[in-house]
Parts: C-alpha cells; structure tokens; sequence
C-alpha cells in the first residue's frame, strides 16, 4: 500500500499532508510515532474511570496531532468528543467516545499494513 492509499482508506487528506511535508518517506516517518504516542491509552483509561477532565486533555492532545497529520476522519471524530468534554461534559460523550475508538482502530490497522508491507 502506498501513502497515497493510506490516507484513502482512513479518509485522510494526502494532498495536504503531500504539500507539507514533500516526500511519502517523511510523511510515513511522522505516522510511525503515532505508535509511540499513549494519548489514545490514556483517553481509554480516562474514559473507563469518568475521569473525564484528564479524557479531555488527552483527547484534545489527539485532536492536534490529528491536525497536523492530517487524519481528517479521526480528527473530526475527536474533535467532537473533545468539545462533549469540555466543561460540563455531554449525555453524548460515550457514544462519540466510541466513534474515536473506530476511527482510531482503523487508523492502526491501515498503519500496520502500510508499515509492514
């Protein structure tokens, strides 16, 4: 699969990331430490404890590098869960936490494929 590919199959934005950064080689340099970032771990365990203050930094955290990178679907997914956590959190957290959790799933599983290919 090619970088091109990747970011169709998670509904990326390529062009953009492609004007950025120039080349697929630091594009795929810049993916790879998404699997050293914990802020999705965090987010999890925020979640599960309703510790919904530090869910919010972490998910806000994810939002940014969404941005940077790109990852329009993600970033949008985390984005509206970020706002449900702001303040006073929203009845509709959980289910857009879950949304997060898919769309972050389907991240990695396209980012390993790319990866080990």
């Amino acid at each position: 699969m090619s970088v091109q590919e990747f970011y169709e199959r998670i509904n990326g934005d390529y062009k953009s990331i492609a004007a950025l950064f120039k080349t697929d080689e630091r594009i795929l340099t810049l993916l790879k430490m998404i699997f050293e970032d914990e802020n999705f771990d965090l987010l999890r365990k925020s979640m599960a404890s309703q510790d919904y203050e530090t869910a919010f930094r972490a998910a806000h955290t994810m939002k940014g590098f969404c941005l940077n990178l790109c990852l329009t679907q993600l970033q949008k997914s985390v984005s509206d869960l970020t706002e449900a956590l702001r303040g006073t959190v929203k009845p509709n957290a959980a289910e857009l936490y879950r949304i997060v959790e898919d769309d972050y799933a389907n991240l990695l599983k396209n980012l390993n494929e790319l990866v080990h290919e």
